[in-house]
C-alpha cells in the first residue's frame, strides 16, 4: 500500500516558503568608517553558521562572523587616509528572538532595525574600531520561534515539530553551514544538496565552503512523533489516534469531530467496512502543505498526515483514502475520484458546503488522459488539471447514477464477480480494478448511458480511445446474440473473453454460437409448425444448457442432437400433412379402425420424452397407414357391396315365395269349398281381390262398403 497523496495544492503557502528561503539567501551587510563614510565591500567575511534542535524542540542558531577590514589606505597629497569599521550588521529572519551578540569574551552593543515582513537586521557595535589589516569575530546567537499554526508564513516550530530554512552570508567560497539534529526526528532535507552524517546520536547536514552563498538555502522538515500530544476517540467499529502538535487544541478538536462522524457516515454511503482494522492514526504536520498538497494518505504505516487547516472535505477525502487506494485500485485517478466525490457526498451529509468544481476544458489536457497523469512528472498545472479532472468526472457519473448506482459500482470493484455473468451468476473476475473494469462497472452494472463518452473525453490516451471503439463494435455483436439468444444466454466463452476486454476473441466465439441460435430456430419453427409444445421439448433445455455453457467454439454437438430429432419430426410433419388432406369416400372407410388422436400423440409424447428415433418409426407407421387407407377402403366397400347384393336379392326371393306360397294357399281352399250363399262366394272373391291389388280389407268389411251391386237369387256355378 504506497502513498497516496491528498486532493488540494496549497499554491500560496508553496509560494511562501520559497520566498522565505531566497530572502533569507539575501543577507544584508553594512559597514562604517570614521567620518560615517559607507564601504560595504570593504570587509571580507568568513561565516559560519550552525542550526541546532535542543531536547524541547527549539531551533537555535549560532553565526559565527570573522571579520577583516581590506579597505585600503588612499593618499591625497602629504595626506593619508585609513579606513575603519565601527560595526557590522546582520540578516535576522522573521521569528528571530533572545537574540544575543558577542565576539567571543564579551557581549557587544546592538539594535535591532528596519524590520520588514521577513526579517529585520541586527546593527553591531564593535568594543573597539576595525582598522585596516584588522580582523575581529561577532558571534550573533538567536532563536526561531516560529509561526502561529493556520498563520500565513509556512514556518513551524514546537516541540513535536520544525519546519524552518536554512542559510547564510559570507563571501563566495567563505560559508560553511551546518544543522544538527538529534536522531529522534524524522528529518526531509529540501533544496540544495548537504551530506548528512550521523555521530553520537546526532544528525548533521552540512555544507562547506559555498561557492555562492547568494543561492544557496535549503528547508528542513523534521519530525519527532514521539513529542506529539495524542488524543483518541471512536470512529465506529475502530478508533482514531489524534497525533497533535503540542498546543494546537483548536485543530485536535475539528479533526475528532469529523472523524467520529466521518467514519460512520463513510461506511454508510460507501458501503463497506473501515478496512484499516482496529485503529489508524492522524498525524498533524505542515509537510503536505510544503509539498503542495493538504494532506496524504499513507497505507504502509496506516496513517493519515494532515496539515494544520481546518478543511473537513480535506479530512473525509483522506479518511476515503482507506478504501480508495492503490492498493485497491490501478491508475492514480481512480482513487483521487472516489475519495473526492465520496468527500464531497459526506461534506454534504454532515451539513458542510464542498468545493465547487469546474468543467475540465479539452484545451487543457496536460497529460492525454487521466489514465497518463502520475505523480512522477507531476508539475504545478498537471496536479490542478488532474484533480479537478478526476473529481468532475466522478460527480458527472453520480449525478447520472445517484448514490444508490455509485455504490453498485464500488460492490462490484470490491468484489470478484464478474460485471458479465451467466444464467447461475457465478462468473468471477480474478484481474485488478483497473480503468477498464471501472467502466464496465458503471456502464454494465450501475447502467450508465455516459459512461463511456465521459471515459473517452477525460480518462482514456489517445491509444486507449481505439480500444474503446473496439469495445463498442464488440459490445454490439454481444447485443446481436443477447437478442438472438432470446431466452438463452451468451455461451460462458463469450462472455469471458469480454470481461478481459479480448474482442476479437468474442467476435470469434460469438459467430459459431450466432449458427447454433440459427439451427435451434429452425427447429423450433418446424416443431411449432408440426404441432409441437416446444416448452416440453427436452431437447431444448439440453441443447441450451449446452450452449450456455461453451466455452469455445465447438457447437456441433448441438447441431447434431438438432438434426437427430429433426427426424422425428420430419416424419410427424409428413404424416400431419397426409392427414391434413381432405379424405376420399374410399381413405375414410379405409381409416375407420384407427384412432388419429392417439396415433399422433403416441409420436408427440415420444418427441417431448427425447426418444427422437421411437418417434420417428411411430411416425412412418402412420404415415404408411394413412397412404394404404384408400385402397383399404375399397377392398372393404367392395366386400361391402357384395355382401349388401346378396342380403337384398335373399330378401326378394323370400317375398315372392311368400307370395305364391299364399296363392297355393288360397286355390287350395277354393279346390275344397261346397256351394255357399252368395255372401261367401263373394267373401273369398274379396280376399283373392286383396292379394293381387293390395286392398285393405280393414277398411271394408263388405262389398256394400265399396258400392258393390250384390245380386240376388240364385247364383250358378259353371264347372
Amino acid at each position: 500500500m504506497g502513498r497516496t497523496v491528498g486532493h488540494r495544492t496549497t499554491q500560496g503557502r508553496t509560494k511562501a516558503l520559497i520566498a522565505l528561503v531566497v530572502v533569507l539567501a539575501a543577507t544584508v551587510v553594512f559597514a562604517t568608517r570614521g567620518s560615517s563614510v559607507l564601504a560595504a565591500d570593504g570587509i571580507d567575511i568568513d561565516a559560519d553558521y550552525t542550526y541546532r534542535i535542543d531536547e524541547n524542540g527549539s531551533v537555535n542558531v549560532e553565526a559565527v562572523f570573522t571579520l577583516k577590514n581590506v579597505t585600503p589606505s588612499t593618499r591625497r597629497g602629504f595626506v593619508r587616509t585609513s579606513y575603519y569599521y565601527s560595526g557590522y550588521g546582520a540578516y535576522l529572519p522573521l521569528g528571530a528572538i533572545d537574540v544575543a551578540v558577542t565576539d567571543g569574551k564579551r557581549d557587544l552593543e546592538f539594535v535591532i532595525e528596519d524590520p520588514d515582513e521577513f526579517g529585520s537586521i541586527v546593527a553591531v557595535d564593535f568594543r573597539s574600531n576595525l582598522y585596516n589589516g584588522r580582523t575581529t569575530t561577532m558571534i550573533v546567537t538567536y532563536r526561531l520561534s516560529g509561526s502561529e499554526p493556520r498563520s500565513q508564513d509556512i514556518d513551524r516550530i514546537n516541540p513535536a515539530y520544525a519546519l524552518f530554512g536554512v542559510w547564510g552570508y559570507a563571501d563566495p567560497g567563505r560559508l560553511d553551514v551546518r544543522v544538527e539534529i538529534p536522531d529522534s526526528y524524522d528529518v526531509e532535507v529540501i533544496g540544495s544538496d548537504v551530506t548528512p552524517v550521523v555521530a553520537d546520536g546526532v544528525t548533521v547536514y552540512e555544507a562547506l565552503a559555498i561557492e555562492d552563498p547568494s543561492t544557496f538555502g535549503f528547508t528542513v522538515v523534521a519530525r519527532n512523533d514521539e513529542a506529539l500530544a495524542t488524543h483518541t476517540v471512536e470512529a465506529g467499529d475502530s478508533s482514531a489516534t489524534i497525533n497533535y502538535w503540542p498546543g494546537d487544541t483548536e485543530w485536535r478538536d475539528f479533526i475528532a469531530e469529523h472523524v467520529t462522524d466521518g467514519v460512520l457516515v463513510l461506511e454508510s454511503m460507501i458501503g463497506q467496512p473501515w478496512p484499516e482494522g482496529n485503529s489508524f492514526e492522524f498525524i498533524q504536520s505542515s509537510e503536505p502543505a510544503f509539498a503542495g498538497y493538504a494532506g496524504w494518505y499513507d497505507g504502509e504505516a496506516e496513517e493519515i498526515v494532515l496539515d494544520e487547516a481546518l478543511d473537513a472535505t480535506t479530512v473525509l477525502h483522506e479518511l476515503s483514502h482507506a478504501w480508495f487506494n492503490r492498493s485497491f485500485l490501478v491508475e492514480r485517478w481512480q482513487g483521487e475520484a472516489f475519495a473526492e466525490e465520496f468527500a464531497r457526498l459526506a461534506t454534504i451529509e454532515l451539513g458542510g458546503k464542498p468545493l465547487t468544481l469546474q468543467k475540465p476544458l479539452q484545451s487543457r489536457r496536460t497529460n492525454d488522459g487521466l489514465n497518463l497523469w502520475s505523480i512522477a512528472d507531476r508539475t504545478d498545472e498537471s496536479e490542478r488539471w488532474g484533480y479537478n479532472t478526476a473529481a468532475w468526472t466522478a460527480k458527472q457519473l453520480t449525478d447520472e447514477i445517484g448514490v444508490e448506482g455509485l455504490r453498485t459500482v464500488i460492490d462490484t470493484l470490491f468484489s470478484d464477480v464478474g460485471v458479465y455473468q451467466n444464467r447461475e451468476g457465478d462468473l468471477i473476475y480474478d484481474g485488478r480494478n483497473d480503468w477498464k473494469r471501472t467502466l464496465d462497472a458503471y456502464q454494465i452494472v450501475a447502467g450508465s448511458e455516459q459512461a463511456e463518452q465521459v471515459f473517452r473525453d477525460h480518462v482514456a490516451s489517445t491509444s486507449q480511445r481505439d480500444r474503446l471503439d473496439d469495445r463498442a463494435d464488440a459490445r454490439a455483436t454481444l447485443a446481436d446474440l443477447e437478442t438472438a439468444g432470446d431466452s438463452w444466454w451468451v455461451p460462458v466463452g463469450v462472455l469471458e473473453a469480454m470481461q478481459r476486454w479480448w474482442f476479437d476473441d468474442a467476435r470469434e466465439l460469438a459467430e459459431p454460437a450466432t449458427e447454433a441460435l440459427v439451427a435451434r430456430d429452425r427447429f423450433v419453427a418446424l416443431a411449432t409448425a408440426t404441432g409441437l409444445d416446444v416448452d416440453k421439448l427436452v431437447l431444448l433445455d439440453d441443447a441450451r444448457t449446452s450452449f450456455e455453457a461453451k466455452n469455445g467454439d465447438g457447437y456441433g454437438d448441438i447441431y447434431f442432437e438438432f438434426e437427430r430429432r429433426r427426424v422425428g419430426i420430419d416424419a410427424l410433419a409428413i404424416a400431419r400433412v397426409d392427414a391434413a388432406i381432405n379424405p376420399s369416400f374410399f381413405e375414410e372407410i379405409g381409416l375407420r379402425e384407427i384412432d388419429l388422436a392417439a396415433a399422433f400423440g403416441d409420436v408427440v409424447s415420444a418427441l417431448e420424452n427425447d426418444e427422437p428415433e421411437l418417434a420417428a418409426g411411430a411416425a412412418r407407421e402412420l404415415a404408411a397407414l394413412l397412404a394404404a387407407a384408400e385402397a383399404d377402403g375399397r377392398t372393404y366397400a367392395t366386400y361391402a357391396g357384395l355382401v349388401v347384393a346378396a342380403v337384398v336379392l335373399l330378401l326378394i326371393m323370400v317375398v315372392l315365395w311368400i307370395i305364391r306360397a299364399r296363392r297355393r294357399r288360397i286355390a287350395r281352399r277354393l279346390d275344397r269349398a261346397e256351394p255357399e250363399s252368395p255372401e261367401l262366394v263373394l267373401r273369398a272373391a274379396l280376399d283373392a281381390h286383396e292379394l293381387e291389388e293390395g286392398f285393405d280389407p280393414a277398411t271394408s268389411v263388405s262389398g256394400y262398403d265399396h258400392g258393390l251391386e250384390v245380386p240376388t237369387g240364385e247364383v250358378h256355378f259353371d264347372d
